[in-house]
C-alpha cells in the first residue's frame, strides 16, 4: 500500500510539473521571450579602448568623475544610490558623499543589455532616441538631429543609440562637465574632451584619422554592449529547454509574472522591455526637473499629454543587482517594487521616505525631499498604465514568489551571492 501511495504521489507531482512547464512555455511564446544573442568582441582593440575610457576621469573636463563612477559593476552597473552625485562628490556606493556636488534629478539607469541592437531609446525620458526607419536621432542637441545635422562629422560616425547617449553625461555641468565649464557649448565640450584623449600616450594605438567624440562614444558603447550583456540567467536556460533550471517556486513566480502580476504586459520580448514609457504612480523624491520639484517624465520631452509621468520600461535581467529602483530610486528593493505594483495608488498615498533617509543620511547633505502635493499625486495616479489601473490583488505568498522569480531566475548565477534569496526558501 505504501509503495502504491508513493507511486501516486510521484505521478501527481510529475503531472503538476508538466502542467506548469507547458503553461510557462506557452507564455514564453505568447510574449515572444527569448535569450538575447551573444555579442562578440571581448578582448578586441575596440573593447580594450572602451574599457580604458569607461574608468577615465579625463572624460570629465574637471577630471573628477568617470562613467564608472555612476555605473559601477560592483553596484549592478549603477551606483547604489537613489539619486546620483555629480562632480565634486565621492562615488563609492553606500560610502559615497555629496560634499559640494550637485544631485541629479534621476537615478543612474543600469547598463545590462542596453547595448543590444534592438535597443532604440536611452535615458528615463527617452531624450536620446534612434529612428531606424529614416536613420535619424532625436537628442537634446539640435546639431545632431534630423537628416542634415549641423555636426555631421560627429553624427556620421556615431554607430548606435548607446554611443549617442554616451556623449551627453560628459556635457552635463552637474554630471561630468563641471560648472566651471558651464559656459561652453556641448560641441566645444566634446571637442576639448576628444583632444585630451587623442593626446594621451595610453590611447595612441587607438587613435584614427579625424578622431572626434564619436570615436570615444563608439568605443564606450562597444565595451558596455559586450561587457554588460546578459543572456545566461536561469530563466534563459529554461527558455532554451532546461526545465530543471528553475525551482517550483521560481516557476510559480514566473506564472504570476505572466498572469496575475501583469508584468509581462510591459516586460516582454527579447529584453523583457517594451521600451515604452509607462506611468506607474512612483513617489517623487529629490530635486525633480522643475522649480516645484516635479518630474513629468517623457512629457517634458514629447509634450504629449499621455506621456505625463511616463518613464522608460527597464530591461529585467540582473535587475536584482541594481537597487534602489524606479526613475528616482524611491523604492529601496524588489519587495518594495512588487508591493507598490500590487496597489500603486495606495502605495503612493502611504509612501514614507524614512527607510531611504536612514540608509542614505550620511551621503546627502540635506533631508531627501518627498513630493506630497495631493494635486500632483492625483495626476500620477490618473496616468497609471492600463495594466495596473486596478490593484493586482496578490497575496503575500504570491508577492514573495514573484520576487523570487525576479531575483533568482533573472540573475546570472555568478552574481547570486550578492543578493538575498530568502523569498525562494519560503
Amino acid at each position: 500500500m505504501k509503495k502504491i501511495i508513493m507511486i501516486c504521489l510521484f505521478t501527481t507531482t510529475a503531472i503538476a510539473q508538466n502542467s506548469i512547464d507547458t503553461k510557462l512555455s506557452n507564455y514564453i511564446k505568447t510574449f515572444t521571450i527569448k535569450a538575447p544573442k551573444t555579442i562578440q568582441g571581448k578582448g578586441s582593440k575596440k573593447y580594450e579602448f572602451g574599457k580604458l575610457l569607461f574608468s577615465d576621469k579625463d572624460l570629465s573636463l574637471v577630471r573628477q568623475i568617470s562613467c564608472k563612477s555612476c555605473h559601477d559593476p560592483k553596484f549592478g552597473t549603477s551606483d547604489a544610490l537613489p539619486l546620483s552625485i555629480g562632480v565634486g562628490g565621492i562615488h563609492n556606493g553606500l560610502k559615497s558623499k555629496q560634499l559640494n556636488a550637485g544631485i541629479t534629478p534621476r537615478s543612474a539607469p543600469h547598463l545590462y543589455n542596453k547595448g543590444h541592437n534592438s535597443f532604440r531609446t536611452m535615458f528615463w525620458d527617452g531624450r536620446v532616441f534612434y529612428n531606424q526607419y529614416d536613420d535619424t536621432y532625436e537628442t537634446p542637441e539640435e546639431g545632431l538631429n534630423g537628416k542634415y545635422p549641423k555636426f555631421f562629422e560627429i553624427r556620421n560616425k556615431i554607430e548606435n543609440v548607446m554611443a549617442m547617449q554616451a556623449i551627453f553625461p560628459m556635457a552635463d555641468p552637474t554630471e561630468m562637465r563641471g560648472k566651471k565649464y558651464a559656459h561652453l557649448s556641448n560641441f566645444e565640450t566634446w571637442k576639448l574632451i576628444a583632444k585630451r584623449i587623442e593626446t594621451k600616450n595610453v590611447y595612441k594605438k587607438f587613435i584614427t584619422p579625424n578622431f572626434n567624440i564619436a570615436d570615444i562614444a563608439n568605443a564606450l558603447s562597444f565595451f558596455q554592449a559586450v561587457e554588460f550583456q546578459v543572456n545566461d540567467t536561469p530563466f534563459d536556460k529554461y527558455i532554451k529547454g532546461d526545465h530543471k533550471a528553475l525551482s517550483q517556486t521560481e516557476k510559480e513566480g514566473a506564472i504570476i509574472f505572466m498572469e496575475k502580476g501583469r508584468c509581462s504586459r510591459c516586460h516582454h520580448g527579447e529584453l523583457l522591455s517594451n521600451q515604452a514609457f509607462q506611468g506607474v504612480a512612483i513617489p517623487q523624491i529629490g530635486p525633480g526637473k522643475t522649480s516645484d520639484k516635479n518630474d513629468e517624465g517623457r512629457f517634458l520631452i514629447s509634450g504629449k499629454e499621455f506621456h505625463k509621468y511616463g518613464f522608460l520600461t527597464q530591461p529585467l535581467r540582473n535587475i536584482a543587482l541594481t537597487a534602489p529602483f524606479m526613475h528616482d530610486g524611491s523604492l529601496k528593493d524588489l519587495n518594495a517594487v512588487v508591493r507598490h505594483y500590487n496597489n500603486p495608488s495606495r502605495s503612493l498615498d502611504n509612501y514614507l521616505v524614512n527607510d531611504l533617509q536612514l540608509l542614505y543620511k550620511n551621503i546627502y547633505n540635506d533631508f531627501i525631499y518627498v513630493d506630497k502635493n495631493p494635486y500632483r499625486n492625483f495626476y500620477r495616479k490618473d496616468f497609471l498604465a492600463p495594466p495596473i489601473k486596478r490593484p493586482l490583488g496578490l497575496s503575500e505568498t504570491e508577492q514573495n514568489k514573484l520576487v523570487c522569480f525576479l531575483k533568482k531566475s533573472l540573475t546570472q548565477e555568478k552574481f547570486q551571492n550578492r543578493i538575498s534569496l530568502r523569498e525562494c526558501d519560503l
